[in-house]
């Protein structure tokens, strides 16, 4: 892009595409999810090119299926990202940092979910993470993670979800370093 195009404004078109090429970087890995969150914020509040430039730079510009999957480089059709879990007369966990904005739809039968964990307001252009759950003598459970589980176990993840939603979190300074 030449610099004149820098100063240009964007188009919700021209957001979306970032969004979209940054999602493809973080499903394989080049992107954690900490990264796709503060770069998904920062493109959708992007006013001109060089804005949304800034945020794929450091990626290859080849996008995100520059070294093919394994079964994709034999020929065989690429594997989409899972939109379905079903669990029959069992029960599912879900786990989302808390920084998210949380939708959450659909019905129960002899069954339910519930969320752990602080709900937050989301800050102005997080990530929506839409959940659709259709339980039947089943529930989901909805983990909303605090910072300080990242990196941890799902049992300690789970543990700190639990803790903050009794209010009983201590701050990320005051956590005790594992060794």
């Amino acid at each position: 892009m030449s610099e004149p195009d820098q100063s240009l404004r964007v188009s919700d078109a021209e957001r979306d595409v970032t969004l979209r090429t940054l999602g493809d970087h973080a499903a394989v890995g080049r992107l954690t999810l900490d990264e796709l969150e503060e770069r998904s914020g920062r493109a959708l509040a992007a006013k001109t090119r060089g804005e949304l430039a800034v945020l794929t730079s450091d990626l290859p510009a080849e996008g995100a299926q520059a070294f093919p999957a394994p079964q994709a480089a034999q020929g065989a059709r690429p594997k989409r990202p899972v939109r379905w879990m079903v669990a029959i007369m069992g029960g599912a966990n879900v786990y989302v940092p808390d920084s998210v904005d949380l939708e959450i739809g659909g019905f129960s039968l002899m069954g339910g979910h519930e969320e752990i964990g602080r709900e937050l307001r989301p800050r102005p252009g997080a990530p929506v993470v839409r959940i659709r759950l259709y339980n039947l003598m089943g529930g989901t459970s909805i983990y909303r993670l605090p910072p300080q589980a990242r990196g941890k176990s799902l049992k300690e993840a789970r543990h700190l979800a639990k803790q903050a939603e009794r209010g009983q979190l201590p701050a990320p300074d005051e956590q005790p370093a594992l060794e």
